[in-house]
């Protein structure tokens, strides 16, 4: 399939609630995402949302965040779980002289979708772009994520991820964030 990929400023806002609306059908009453939240997160840092379109229909999306480090800090060593519950104060803009972390916070593909290689490329423009800021001198120092199935778990291992612990069935997953980025490679 031949999908439209599409990232941050070219996402109409009408696409941001179509996002939310695909997280609520795949996740049902587990969403427990503000959507006041969502949309300012989605403001404070746009390039995180990339969205695939096949024939102008939503076929998936793939979030993450610029963090700050003691998101990382306490994801790691208070064993916090970072999800819908992200804050706008959590958040910071890529700095060029001081350390990044990006949290990889979400990605849903639509049923029909699935099987297609969408994940891997919407997991490619998010290398891509981070790859890209990279060169521009923007150092990325962690990438994490959270593991929420065991599907989940062996996709981010797939991407070089090593669990950092386990907590009920949900695991913290540390990326190589030179293996991520050089996903195309």
């Amino acid at each position: 399939m031949d999908f439209m990929i599409k990232q941050g400023e070219e996402l109409p806002i009408e696409t941001f609630q179509e996002i939310l609306d695909l997280d609520k059908i795949t996740y049902g009453n587990q969403v427990i995402t503000d959507e006041g939240l969502a949309y300012r997160r989605y403001k404070m840092f746009k390039d995180g949302i990339i969205a695939a379109f096949f024939n102008n229909e939503l076929a998936g999306f793939f979030c993450f965040y610029s963090v700050k480090a003691d998101v990382y800090e306490k994801a790691v060593t208070q064993r916090v779980l970072f999800d819908d519950n992200l804050q706008t104060a959590d958040l910071k803009p890529l700095t060029l002289s001081n350390s990044n972390y990006i949290l990889l916070l979400d990605m849903n593909i639509r049923k029909k979708f699935r099987a297609e290689g969408l994940a891997r490329k919407l997991e490619q423009t998010a290398g891509n772009y981070l790859l890209q800021k990279e060169k521009e001198g923007f150092k990325i120092d962690k990438i994490f994520a959270y593991a929420y199935t065991e599907e989940g778990f062996k996709i981010l291992k797939n991407l070089g991820g090593k669990m950092v612990w386990e907590i009920d069935g949900i695991s913290l997953m540390d990326l190589q964030p030179r293996a991520f980025m050089e996903l195309t490679q």
